[in-house]
């Protein structure tokens, strides 16, 4: 597929640099591997919610904007959808982020990163020579960190927009009782003014 061929190409550029660098910032092949898959992942995960934002912004502003109640309603309905795509990437990106959480929380677990240095020695990493794993996990956890902050931000702002609606509905149904009462109350001066009119002739 094309993505599939364009993270190759990416890859194939990243073994590139690594090999033209100087020899003591280089990495382990695995970990140019591990960082090209970080960074498709994390270049995914904010794309979409990029395309998800865009759409709900839109629709968020056609609620607030005071358009007409068939607009505010139809960008109510519209929203459903978008939010339940946004709480499915937000569980997808939160497995993603404690799983790097849980690797950078154990020094062993980054450590046995190294496979190169288990295939040239025949034994596991020190758990204590895990810094450039660590970097590189830490970098794409808070990619990841600071995406869950914007979704958490959109959220409330679906919330917000919700409750002043919600408001705004009250407010009508409060003026439409309001006239309701004076229009019988009106009816009823009507009624008794013809009434007593009536009766006197």
């Amino acid at each position: 597929t094309p993505s599939v061929e364009v993270f190759i190409l990416t890859l194939r550029a990243a073994i590139r640099r690594n090999q033209v660098i100087f020899e003591q910032l280089k990495q382990p092949f695995e970990l140019v591997v591990l960082e090209c898959l970080l960074d498709e992942l994390a270049s995914y995960y904010e794309s979409s919610f990029s395309r998800l934002h865009a759409l709900i912004s839109v629709h968020l502003d056609n609620i607030t904007s005071g358009l007409g109640d068939e607009v505010r309603e139809d960008g109510l309905y519209k929203l459903l959808p978008l939010e339940n795509k946004l709480s499915s990437l937000q569980v997808r990106l939160d497995r993603t982020f404690k799983t790097l959480d849980q690797l950078i929380a154990t020094d062993e677990d980054m450590a046995a990163c190294y496979l190169t240095f288990r295939q040239e020695t025949g034994a596991p990493a020190p758990p204590d020579e895990h810094m450039q794993v660590e970097l590189v996990m830490e970098t794409y956890r808070t990619r990841m960190e600071d995406l869950l902050d914007r979704i958490a931000e959109i959220g409330r702002q679906i919330e917000s927009t919700r409750a002043v609606y919600a408001l705004s509905l009250d407010n009508t149904r409060n003026r439409i009782a309001k006239m309701d009462l004076r229009l019988s109350i009106a009816a009823v001066s009507l009624g008794f003014s013809m009434t007593v009119a009536g009766f006197f002739g």
